[in-house]
């Protein structure tokens, strides 16, 4: 795992750690993509500094359809260029523990490693990318995982390990 640069191709300054634990949500389903989240839990904890934060989870989330929300990772430009992206989408519906969404604004191609927080908000993560085709185009929007869902499983699962 990497913290601290925004860009992939130069790591200076930033700081490593190995993955010690991959957490599998328990009730994950493979077929249906229901409960696909999980936690990876690093050998040593990252030191915070200007450029690495804790991110706070959100405990709760309002109804987000037709919200714009922020997406923020790292992912590919209509170029072909790996880089950090912020883009805004907004949220067309929401299913259970899951939320679609589509760009608003973006020449972004592929966005892989994406999660969400709400716009002009303070930062909490609403969001991971679950699955999609195309990645938020507007035919066919990007799948996320409500991470307000999972709160409780989260922290616990935290805890525990």
């Amino acid at each position: 795992m990497v913290a601290g640069s925004l860009d992939l191709y130069n790591l200076a300054g930033a700081q490593y750690r190995w993955t010690g634990k991959v957490i599998t949500h328990p009730n994950y389903n493979a077929r249906t993509a229901e409960n696909d989240i999980a936690l990876i839990k690093v050998t040593s904890p990252f030191s915070s500094t200007n450029k690495v934060r804790p991110l706070t989870i959100a405990q709760f989330t309002s109804d987000t359809a037709g919200q714009l929300m922020q997406a923020s990772g790292f992912g590919t430009t209509g170029k072909n260029e790996l880089c950090l992206l912020i883009t805004i989408v907004r949220c067309i519906k929401r299913r259970f523990n899951r939320f679609r969404m589509y760009l608003v604004e973006s020449d972004r191609k592929s966005l892989p490693f994406f999660s969400v927080s709400r716009h002009n908000s303070p930062a909490k993560l609403h969001g991971v990318v679950s699955w999609g085709y195309g990645c938020g185009s507007s035919h066919n929007p990007g799948v996320y995982t409500r991470v307000a869902s999972y709160y409780t499983w989260i922290t616990n699962t935290i805890r525990d390990n």
